[in-house]
């Protein structure tokens, strides 16, 4: 198990880019995507990160910037127009919007009249997806008020570090503010948890430009 404390996003991920090698093991791929390549998965991770709203996306050295995992107009549009949007294009089963949207209201609502309940969590994922060839990755989010701020607890059974770590936590940052705003709350801490968070073999060597470190693909 990996536990650790970060200022930021950004901070999140070199950190978590660079311990991968020390906490992560071998996993060959056996179901849905890249099924037949393996990927370098940590067994289980649990994170604080003090203060999400701030330094969101990575810094790309000189000469990498195309190959950073994100940038904030692709943050703003997967916040928008995925999670704040509960319509399923041609042949979706199901969005994160879709299990999300319908229910901020009675979110705010439950924050306002009881701030601090234990109650005010969304589950992103239901008993049938096992069923589901690719089900969802972010299984629930839980928001609570600790000393007056509004936090968010993330579980995803599997994620993406290198390219979708980022725009994941920048995105459900920024649907914490919003529920922060709503419900008349400052805006807190995030906490992150995942028994899947994993770079792709396809991304070790751009990992290790970034890191100057070199991650070994025999792990």
């Amino acid at each position: 198990m990996f536990t650790e404390k970060y200022a930021s996003i950004s901070d999140a991920w070199f950190g978590l880019l660079y311990n991968i090698q020390k906490y992560g093991y071998r996993q060959c791929i056996q179901r849905g995507s890249f099924e037949g390549e393996y990927r370098i998965q940590y067994p289980f991770v649990a994170i604080e990160i003090e203060h999400p709203n701030l330094d969101m996306i990575p810094i790309m050295p000189q000469g990498m910037e195309s190959l950073a995992p994100t940038d904030m107009k692709y943050v703003e549009d997967y916040f928008v127009n995925y999670l704040m949007n509960g319509e399923l294009k041609e042949n979706e089963v199901y969005s994160y919007g879709s299990r999300i949207c319908k229910y901020i209201d009675k979110l705010v609502e439950m924050l306002k009249a009881t701030p601090y309940t234990n109650q005010a969590t969304l589950e992103i994922a239901s008993p049938g997806d096992i069923f589901l060839v690719e089900p969802p990755c972010l299984r629930s989010l839980s928001f609570k008020v600790v000393d007056g701020k509004l936090d968010v607890s993330i579980f995803f059974r599997s994620n993406d570090l290198f390219a979708g770590f980022c725009t994941n936590l920048a995105g459900l940052e920024l649907l914490k503010q919003y529920i922060a705003s709503e419900a008349n709350l400052e805006n807190g801490k995030m906490y992150y948890a995942s028994d899947g968070l994993h770079i792709y073999s396809y991304q070790l060597d751009v990992v290790n430009m970034r890191i100057g470190n070199k991650i070994s693909e025999t792990i």
